[in-house]
């Protein structure tokens, strides 16, 4: 119980953070990324953020990344009901699926600037509302939900929380 009240309490430290982080600044900060090639360059435009939720399919993404010169976050939330201290330190690189998705994207990207996100999270739509207004994304791309109706009834709909809790400056595009 103590572990529950302790994570409930950082999801309300990190939404405080967030929505003082996306309050609009007197001046868009600039984002510097390095290339795989090792070549710095500045983007002037927010990242794009990514939930493929288990899908492979990024391509989409990539292109908008690509053709609006942004940088793409890919985000892989390992949602479980309940986090242990293991959990909230795992990697990426630990976790099969979240290394299909990574590795697939950076294979796509052919170069153009990909970060891997990586989270555990008993919260989702939180976390993904976190992660996107964190980032400063000015578009949050949503993989359409695979469950079956009584599943999205029985556990919520991941893409209707996620509408409600995003700021309004964060454009919300579902991929199907």
């Amino acid at each position: 119980m103590r572990g529950l009240a302790a994570e409930a309490a950082q999801r309300k430290k990190r939404k405080a953070d967030a929505i003082a982080a996306a309050a609009p600044a007197p001046v868009q900060a600039e984002i510097a990324v390095l290339r795989p090639s090792a070549a710095a360059e500045v983007f002037r435009h927010p990242p794009v953020v990514r939930d493929p939720w288990h899908r492979t399919d990024v391509g989409f993404a990539i292109q908008e990344a690509r053709d609006t010169k942004r940088p793409l976050y890919v985000l892989f939330i390992r949602a479980l009901p309940v986090i242990t201290q293991g959990d909230q330190a795992r990697k990426w690189q630990e976790d099969e699926d979240a290394r299909q998705i990574f590795s697939h994207a950076f294979k796509q990207a052919q170069g153009h600037p990909v970060f891997p996100c990586y989270t555990v999270s008993d919260a989702p739509a939180e976390t993904i509302v976190d992660v996107a207004a964190t980032m400063g994304a000015s578009q949050l791309l949503l993989g359409a939900p695979s469950r079956s109706g009584l599943a999205s009834l029985l556990s919520g709909n991941i893409v209707r929380q996620v509408s409600q809790l995003l700021p309004e400056d964060i454009y919300l595009l579902i991929c199907a």
